[in-house]
């Protein structure tokens, strides 16, 4: 068994004097980090040894960033050092209860050690956290040592642990960083964001290139989720980024390939970083669509989220760019719109990954017009409802909707009237009341150049407004059977938290629907579970 073993590290170490190259294979697992054979373990522990305890060749810095609380009394010796280097390699949790010690260690070791320290405060603060700098190390009335900073913004100072949780985490990691880690050494970094604001978050790639890497040729490989981190990366030319798929897929991200995607998404509201964290995203036209359904996505289709979409002139330009880079298989995740229907179809068609769809009513508002839901929440979170019953609350919401008949018809006369007009508003125009939106219409044309707005043909007042009356009688009649999917259920829910002074938000009054439908399966809600179901089979 002795020959045995002799003979694999004297192969070993043959090969290494040979070759000059090391390949130590190794697999980080809970924090902690292990080699295909103990030979690669044992190569990397003499490989630190030789620089001394106080720094490594490879650093590794995990998620898990507890560091201590409090005073910190002075220890110096071998158990010190036995810990430091076992929190490089063998258990790298442990480095984070160590960095307050070190620091001290380090400051009162001598004049250069301390100048290190401050110079590398300094620079963290410049890059990072600008008005704060290190105002020292003290020994305070219990006779342990604590660490203070500066505050310039307030003129105070104050112990470390009086900062932010995110501010400290990053402040002692980097200046642990810098100072452990060799020249040409390799530096393993695990979501630095963790309790930072997005302002920090956007500045920290820059400080850990020109800083961390640039000054000392050293590598970092670093896993984040921080969008505003994603982005800084993207701009620059100093960075490899990499999509981790799967465990077992891991994919380049090339600047040539992805920029479109990442300027149309933009636009639509979402981030680079959404493209590659989730299997998708679904862009919903209504402004509180994205938050009614959120639950009910993240459960049905778990991986997308939601996100609103804004209006669908401007953003059926960006799909089918979008749609073009999909077809060069430029897009990993699926990008789904779910348009209102606003009684007009969609054109466009789906791709592989850019998928469109459209709720069969005009918007997902007319899903809530759910007489009972709108009963029982009125009842609890409205003052006036009085003698409202189950069946006088379905007679309000169908009036509401048909008061919206006369507006409707007025819009669609006077606009096929002044179809080809750029120079006069239809909705300075179209009001409620047929007679004063004919006159609207007559006055406005004597204000303007007849040659620059005229109406088609030669027609009068009276023929204008025979036209609407009877356009809102055909609608009347057609909405008879139809009025839940065909009006406006924005408007119809607005008017009815208006009209009853409901004590919630609108949103969270059309939440309160939602909830009830839901939890009564009502029929309504159960459509809206089937048009989700169908997103899902755009996909499979």
């Amino acid at each position: 068994m002795m020959e045995t073993g002799r003979s694999e590290i004297d192969k070993y170490l043959k090969d290494l004097s040979a070759n000059k190259k090391a390949s130590a294979n190794l697999s980080i697992e809970n924090g902690l980090i292990s080699g295909s054979s103990l030979l690669d373990q044992e190569f990397l522990t003499i490989l630190c040894l030789s620089s001394g305890y106080s720094s490594t060749y490879f650093n590794y810095f995990p998620a898990d960033r507890s560091l201590p609380f409090g005073d910190q009394p002075l220890q110096i010796g071998f158990n010190n050092a036995n810990q430091q280097l076992q929190s490089y390699i063998v258990n790298p949790q442990s480095k984070y209860q160590l960095i307050k010690q070190f620091i001290i260690n380090m400051y009162m070791a001598s004049d250069e050690s301390k100048g290190n320290i401050e110079q590398i405060f300094g620079l963290i603060f410049d890059y990072l956290l600008p008005g704060k700098s290190l105002g020292g190390v003290e020994i305070n009335s219990n006779g342990n040592l604590s660490i203070l900073i500066n505050d310039d913004s307030k003129g105070s100072r104050y112990d470390i642990d009086s900062m932010s949780s995110g501010e400290k985490n990053l402040l002692l990691t980097l200046l642990f960083m810098e100072l452990t880690t060799n020249e040409n050494g390799i530096i393993l970094f695990d979501e630095p964001e963790l309790h930072l604001n997005p302002a920090v978050q956007k500045k920290i790639i820059s400080f850990l290139i020109d800083v961390i890497c640039k000054r000392k040729v050293r590598q970092i490989l670093l896993c984040t989720h921080s969008p505003e981190m994603f982005a800084s990366a993207f701009e620059r030319n100093d960075c490899k980024i990499f999509h981790l798929i799967s465990s077992k897929d891991i994919s380049p991200i090339y600047k040539q390939d992805k920029a479109e995607v990442f300027r149309v998404l933009q636009k639509l509201g979402s981030s680079s970083s959404d493209l590659l964290s989730t299997k998708g995203t679904i862009y919903l036209e209504g402004p509180h669509d994205a938050e009614l359904l959120d639950n009910a996505i993240a459960s049905l289709m778990p991986g997308f989220t939601a996100k609103h979409l804004g209006g669908r002139k401007e953003i059926e330009k960006n799909i089918k760019t979008l749609q073009n880079e999909d077809r060069k298989k430029r897009l990993d995740s699926y990008q789904i719109f779910l348009f209102d229907l606003d009684n007009k179809p969609t054109g466009l068609t789906s791709t592989e990954k850019v998928k469109l769809l459209q709720w069969e009513r005009y918007c997902l508002e007319n899903y809530l017009l759910e007489s009972d839901s709108i009963y029982e929440v009125l009842k609890e979170s409205s003052s006036v409802c009085g003698d409202l019953t189950r069946g006088s609350m379905l007679a309000r919401i169908k009036e509401t909707a048909f008061s919206q008949i006369n507006k409707i018809a007025c819009k669609e006369v006077v606009s096929s009237y002044l179809s080809d007009s750029n120079y006069i508003k239809i909705t300075e125009i179209v009001t409620d009341n047929p007679e004063q939106t004919v006159s609207n219409l007559f006055s406005i044309l004597k204000t303007v150049s007849t040659s620059t707005a005229k109406l088609h043909g030669e027609v009068t007042s009276d023929e204008i407004l025979k036209k609407i009356k009877d356009k809102i009688t055909q609608i009347n009649d057609e909405w008879q059977s139809k009025w839940v999917n065909s009006s406006d259920g924005k408007l119809i829910i607005s008017e009815l938290h208006r009209e009853y002074k409901v004590q919630l938000s609108l949103l969270d009054f059309k939440k309160k629907i939602m909830e009830l439908s839901r939890a009564q399966n009502y029929e309504n809600w159960k459509l809206i579970e089937s048009k989700i179901k169908e997103l899902m089979t755009t996909i499979l």
